[in-house]
């Protein structure tokens, strides 16, 4: 996997903000906020970790980024796109 790229998840029902840097095939996590990210998420912790484990298809996530559920600064396809780094 050949890309780098900066991807902040801030939750709507915590402080909390994670931070997934990806470098050529190596995801590294981090949990303070930073100003270079390629795409930033904002939603609820558990709609996020539903969508990484698995458990929603695409519609429903087309569905969340629709409604405003899950918001993405920097664009909804770049997500839709990193997220199919995690899937088989």
């Amino acid at each position: 996997l050949d890309t780098n790229k900066k991807v902040m998840f801030k939750f709507l029902d915590s402080e909390e903000v994670f931070v997934l840097n990806i470098r050529r095939g190596i995801l590294e996590l981090g949990f303070s906020e930073i100003t270079d990210s390629d795409l930033i998420i904002t939603s609820k912790q558990h709609d996020i970790k539903e969508i990484l484990a698995g458990l929603k298809n695409i519609a429903q996530i087309s569905l969340a980024l629709t409604d405003g559920t899950i918001i993405v600064e920097g664009g909804r396809l770049e997500f839709l796109k990193t997220l199919s780094y995690f899937t088989d």
